[in-house]
């Protein structure tokens, strides 16, 4: 059993001990790493490198057992060589050459390139848990740059232990929210002392803009706004290497006749909707001028800012729109585009949209292809929110998707975006983070290693993790698991309901019930929608029209992640922690499954039960409702033990805890007022 936030001690904790298998033996054509193996640190290495030389002694230590040391110059066991190189692009930043003879060469053309060889290098020997590593010649050829993500950590809180994490996982850029001069959802930070820790791990560092944009670009004083909204940021801390613009988090005072021009898409209770869009929600065509007017105030600053215009909110609107939008957007920003989100699937005779991000659908969907192709076709730099750290809001309580054949289809997706499209960069996980996992290295090696075999390095990554003895049957619970995601139903009312905090969801009868408030450090109240009642866009029929295909595919869902878990318990029997935990993960899995159907039936039951006239039928729907909840009650409170076993389960950043122990114990005091007492008074009335 594990204390709430338990999982930040391993997101802090580079190396992990005693990695070594004593009984192998080194072949003819190993390297072997000896007791006192010395690194010469060149003259020329910058912080990067110096960092990775001390984590490599470190790693030597505390996993393989050997000691290490360093030396300036001169005629080390592993030493490194500078490559000439006229442009630093990012990708050619962290490309590098491992020469593995009697000794270990290292070249590259910039720190970071070094950093990862070492990286790579204690891969290599994780993956075989010795200290050897073959003789040969690797090279490494990072496909994307950017590669960035939010911290798992807490939203915003980025200590050096998982700067570190984040480096050996290929990550070179981290996301900060943005709401002031040192102000972040954390609260007051040092922006300026943060870029300088990520520089020491080789990290970039971008604003996430969460600030409105409350005057018009066109506007009298509209420079000088600007200048203090943005300029002020840059101009106080000119470390920042970027600057991501979302519609939702800069609304601005459209003058599109498309839009309703409001600088919230929430409308207070006396107000009738004007039926037109917020202009967060609208690919506006005034939104040039925006993007211009903070560019310039950037990059007054900062010439090199990389400027990126998200544009994540309005991928169901028309592709003419769309497309106009990008054919009017400056030359010289980023564009990134979500992967996979707003296309349409088939479930049986109706039809649903991916309501958000989701790993059911691979992608690359059809409002990626039409904006990349626009892209490609101006000579826009192409960017793609992806999720590729390993989650998505299909499990929102969940640390991560161990569905690697669903995410090899979206890597492959990915190529293809690279070569058709010039896609170069990657957000790869939102509020939610990478929290480190074997799905997160396979990205890793994947975009590092874009020519290789993903199955092959699927095997590596699962040696590493679980055991070279135990691939053969996990790749065969991975198949179910990655089979399962392809049948989740990425709908509003799911994805924002019970799949977002899993079995402490709530299941109102007459009553508002809402979970618990989030803990004071959550950056979203709740985000959970209770009773199918969503108040966003959606395109999808009505839930009763979808119901039985979405009640059908969730089930054959939850029947290949059982399955996956009974061949999982086979492996479980000399309690191997890693193993423990990924099937406690799977349980956990099955659990919100099985909470996202009763809520479906308990949808369908209460929308009978409101217009039924006939009292028996009335009396009969109640009591199956009642067994329902019932049912429900037994799931809730079995999976409280496998929350307590690992603490990252219950926990998304954004929201804090919102599925932990806690939160399912007051699910079941509402799910036991429901039976005790609701129910007894919508008896009684039927029985008037």
């Amino acid at each position: 059993m594990s204390s709430l936030y338990d999982f930040r001690k391993e997101l802090v904790t580079v190396h992990e001990p005693c990695r070594r298998d004593g009984s192998a033996r080194a072949g003819k054509n190993d390297y072997v790493f000896k007791d006192g193996t010395v690194l010469s640190v060149p003259a020329f290495a910058g912080k990067a490198l110096n960092t990775a030389v001390r984590d490599f002694a470190d790693y030597l230590f505390i996993s393989q057992g050997l000691s290490a040391g360093l030396s300036h110059g001169g005629d080390g066991d592993i030493f490194f060589e500078k490559l000439p190189c006229e442009e630093l692009t990012g990708r050619k930043k962290s490309e590098c050459i491992i020469s593995v003879g009697e000794k270990i060469k290292i070249s590259a053309y910039h720190d970071r390139g070094f950093a990862q060889g070492l990286y790579k290098l204690e891969n290599m020997m994780d993956v075989r848990r010795v200290p050897f590593v073959k003789k040969d010649t690797y090279h490494f050829t990072p496909l994307f740059s950017p590669r960035m993500v939010h911290s798992a950590v807490g939203l915003d809180f980025y200590p050096d232990g998982y700067l570190a994490r984040l480096a050996h996982a290929g990550i070179d850029t981290i996301l900060l929210s943005v709401h002031g001069v040192n102000k972040s959802h954390a609260g007051d930070i040092d922006f300026n002392e943060l870029c300088m820790r990520a520089e020491n791990y080789g990290l970039d560092v971008y604003a996430y803009s969460q600030m409105k944009s409350e005057v018009y670009p066109d506007d009298e004083g509209a420079e000088a706004f600007y200048d203090r909204l943005y300029g002020d940021i840059f101009r106080n801390c000119p470390y920042f290497k970027g600057l991501i613009l979302v519609g939702e988090s800069i609304l601005f005072p459209s003058k599109d006749p498309k839009t309703d021009g409001r600088l919230s898409y929430l409308l207070p209770d006396e107000d009738i909707p004007s039926g037109k869009p917020c202009p967060g929600w609208w690919p506006c065509s005034d939104y040039p001028k925006l993007v211009e007017r903070i560019k310039k105030s950037v990059q007054k600053y900062v010439p090199e800012a990389d400027i990126v215009f998200w544009t994540y909110n309005w991928g169901y609107a028309p592709e003419e729109d769309r497309v106009r939008l990008i054919n009017s957007l400056p030359q010289d920003i980023s564009l990134l585009v979500t992967f996979e989100m707003f296309e349409k699937y088939k479930l049986g005779k109706v039809s649903g949209y991916c309501a958000d991000y989701t790993l059911a659908f691979a992608g690359p969907g059809k409002y990626f292809e039409s904006e990349a192709k626009a892209a490609a076709a101006r000579g826009i730099r192409l960017y793609s929110m992806a999720n590729t750290a390993g989650k998505t809001w299909d499990f929102g309580c969940a640390p991560y998707e161990p569905m690697p054949y669903q995410w090899i289809k979206r890597y492959e997706g990915l190529k293809n975006a690279n070569k058709d499209y010039n896609l170069s960069g990657l957000m790869e996980s939102h509020t939610y983070g990478l929290y480190p996992s074997f799905i997160s290295d396979l990205a890793c090696s994947v975009f590092s290693m874009p020519g290789e075999n993903c199955e092959k390095l699927l095997e590596d990554v699962t040696a590493k993790h679980f055991g070279r003895e135990n691939v053969a049957v996990l790749k065969r619970v991975f198949r179910l698991w990655s089979n399962a995601i392809a049948r989740f139903t990425p709908s509003n009312e799911d994805q924002y309901g019970a799949f977002r905090v899993g079995p402490a969801y709530p299941f109102r009868f007459v009553k508002k019930f809402m979970p618990p408030p989030a803990a004071p450090r959550a950056a979203v109240e709740g985000m959970v929608m209770p009773d199918y009642e969503f108040p966003y866009l959606d395109f999808s029929p009505p839930p009763m029209l979808r119901m039985d295909a979405e009640l059908s595919a969730l089930n054959k869902m939850k029947a290949d992640i059982d399955k996956g878990i009974e061949l999982l318990q086979t492996l479980c029997r000399n309690k191997e922690q890693s193993l423990e935990r990924l099937l406690n993960l799977g349980k956990y899995l099955s659990h919100t499954i099985q909470t996202g159907i009763n809520a479906k039936k308990w949808h369908v039951l209460k929308t009978q039960l409101k217009v039924e006239r006939n009292r028996e039928k009335a009396l009969d729907l109640l009591d199956r409702a009642e067994g329902l909840l019932k049912e429900e009650y037994k799931n809730a409170e079995t999976a409280i033990p496998i929350v307590e076993y690992d603490s990252a389960l219950g926990y998304e950043c954004s929201m804090d805890y919102l599925g932990d122990a806690e939160h399912i114990k007051w699910k079941l005091k509402q799910v036991e007022y429901v039976l005790t007492t609701e129910f007894a008074e919508y008896k009684a009335r039927l029985n008037f």
